[in-house]
Formats: C-alpha cells, structure tokens, sequence
C-alpha cells in the first residue's frame, strides 16, 4: 500500500497495471502468488513524503491472484474533520478497496481546535501517526512526526 502526503510516484507491473499515486490517494497491490513491479518518483517530484505499508496474506489467501487497485477517496466531514477513507470503514463511509485482512485506513484533517470522536471496533491492533501539529487520543497523545497504537479491541 502507497499513500503520499505529497510527491508523485509512478507504479508499473507485471500485470500491466500503470498508475501514478498523488496526495490523497492509495495504490494497493496484492502480490498473490508472484508480481513485480516499479515505483519511481516522477519528474515533477522534489519532495516525496508519505507511508508504504506491507501487510501479509494470511495462509488460506497466499496463493491468491495477484491484484492492483487505484482509489482517490472522496472527502465526508464529521464534527469539524475532513475524512478520506481509504481502507476499511470509518464515519459510515467504506473504501471500495477489497483486503484479505480488517483493515482499517483513514486519513483525518482536522480544523484549528477542532476535535472528532470516532468509534469502531478493529479486529487487530491499530495504529495512528500524526504527521503534522499534534493528535490527542485519549489514551496516548502523540507530536508529529509519531506514532501511537492501541491494542486489540480498542473502540476509539
């Protein structure tokens, strides 16, 4: 999975797949059982900053097909948030990018001294960076750049 927060990547494959990733949106390639590809900065890029997560195919998907998903989601405001759901659910919207694995993946703009409570239920272990400014979960505040995690079952 790619998600820029700003910079341009190109992605090829062996599937055929050509698609550039921009900020805001998620290239999402499931390797199944064997794919190659490329990703490169395009020209235009000076900056590049974003996240690439791995996530492996349990035993019973490991031999699935392979898989390259484009997705650019659209925007639902909450309570003085603007939320991208990217995978998952998250404030009644879902991402129309299939996983093998509960996913869940969102990306909260928050305005100034706005303040959002958002619940769901995970099936594993959730994670939450803030990249800019500071986030206040309850539970473990966190500065930008960090992480904070939550553990299993965790609502909010």
């Amino acid at each position: 999975m790619s998600r820029l927060f700003s910079g341009e990547i190109e992605h090829q494959d062996s599937l055929g797949s050509h698609a550039f990733v921009r900020p805001g949106e998620l290239n999402l390639m499931t390797g199944g059982y064997g794919i190659s590809h490329s990703e490169v900065s395009s020209s235009r890029t000076t900056v590049l900053h974003g996240v690439q997560l791995w996530v492996a195919l349990r035993g019973e998907h490991r031999r699935t097909g392979r898989d390259f998903k484009h997705c650019v989601p659209r925007p639902v405001r909450v309570d003085g948030a603007e939320i991208r759901v990217f995978l998952g659910t998250l404030a009644g919207d879902t991402s129309p990018v299939p996983t093998f694995t509960p996913l869940l993946g969102a990306e909260l703009l928050l305005g100034p001294r706005a303040a959002v409570t958002l619940r769901w239920t995970p099936a594993s272990s959730t994670a939450s960076s803030s990249t800019r400014g500071r986030s206040a979960r309850p539970e473990r505040p966190c500065r930008a750049p960090s992480w904070a995690t939550s553990a299993q079952g965790t609502t909010r």
